[in-house]
């Protein structure tokens, strides 16, 4: 049976034949949050990992401290990041300050790879309890919205109970900002989609951001995290929604560092399976990855193509970890190719 599939998966390589392929769609479902509040109109949804990213940083310090949110700010804006701030940050008893210039270069970075926007912030009053933007939260973001040409933003404020010593829970507070240069903010219940964000894993995979500690948002339990929920609402796929959005994005991407590692002009077919990929190694032998149109654009199969006689050939090569959002494992896979070739 498996030979079949390789024998398939081939035909499709050499001849570049369509065929229909069956829709699998991941498995979202909102969290229930073990203690919810009243809720509200949702305004904003965020995935688990990113609120246990944020328990991680703001239960690691005595003071102040915060990071960043970037997402895809649609019908439905999700937060697909939640970031700790840069080494230049400031952190006091009643006070933080962001690491503006790092903020800069992450921005542009999550931008230009992932199309991520830049939602707002998130910072912890750690010992004032004070639970709503203060004035110069309000200020801070009026600002970037003006030089961004912002409509709207979202900021989230974790506050300690009295009792944080003894259960570890953190409040998370919510905030809508509209009506801009007014910086007029509301507070919103939010959808907690759960597991962990596939841009999370996207640069986990990758090994991208690692001053950011990405795997460390694991060890801050969901449970431990009180805010306002809408538990009633379903949302749409996310994954739908980062696929239409950045999935040209990362297909362009992938394709300028494979041409830039391999130093040769790569033929592109979109089939309906997914896509073909071929690089030129001389002038009648070829390598062609098919790969899956479905995040994260794993690479389903390698080959040989000889165009003088028509003939393909499995390469003999691990391929598990190649995919589109981790181009290391596809520079690898070419890598060890190479020396097939040589050899």
């Amino acid at each position: 049976m498996r030979q079949q599939k390789k024998d398939t998966l081939i035909e499709k390589i050499k001849g570049f034949f369509k065929r229909k392929q069956k829709i699998r769609k991941p498995s979202f479902e909102e969290s229930v949050q073990i203690s919810p509040e009243k809720t509200k109109t949702v305004n904003i949804a965020i995935y688990e990992s990113e609120l246990q990213a944020i328990g991680v940083e703001s239960t690691s310090c005595n003071t102040e401290t915060g990071g960043d949110l970037f997402g895809i700010w649609n019908k439905q804006p999700i937060v697909y990041l939640a970031t700790n701030t840069g080494p230049n940050s400031v952190r006091e008893a009643a006070h933080f300050k962001l690491d503006v210039d790092y903020l800069i270069k992450l921005s542009d970075e999550l931008n230009n790879k992932w199309g991520l926007r830049y939602f707002g912030d998130w910072h912890s009053h750690h010992r004032l309890g004070l639970e709503t933007p203060s004035s110069g939260d309000k200020a801070r973001l009026a600002r970037i919205a003006s030089k961004n040409n912002f409509n709207q933003m979202a900021e989230i404020i974790v506050t300690f109970p009295n009792d944080y010593h003894r259960n570890k829970q953190i409040d998370i507070h919510s905030y809508l900002y509209v009506a801009f240069p007014n910086a007029i903010c509301t507070n919103i219940s939010i959808a907690v989609i759960k597991g962990i964000s596939p841009i999370r894993e996207a640069l986990l995979s990758s090994s991208s951001l690692a001053e950011q500690n990405l795997g460390s948002f694991s060890s801050f339990p969901i449970q431990q995290i009180v805010a306002s929920i809408d538990s009633r609402r379903l949302i749409n796929d996310p994954m739908n929604i980062l696929l239409e959005h950045v999935g040209n994005r990362i297909l362009s991407n992938a394709l300028i560092e494979l041409e830039r590692y391999s130093s040769k002009k790569i033929e592109y077919y979109q089939k309906s399976f997914g896509h073909i990929l071929v690089i030129p190694i001389d002038e009648n032998t070829n390598v062609a990855f098919a790969i899956d149109k479905y995040w994260p654009y794993k690479v389903l199969q390698a080959d040989w193509i000889d165009r003088s006689c028509g003939k393909a050939e499995e390469i003999p090569l691990p391929i598990d970890t190649a995919s589109l959002i981790n181009t290391k494992g596809m520079n690898d896979i070419c890598s060890k190719i190479m020396k097939l070739k040589k050899t």
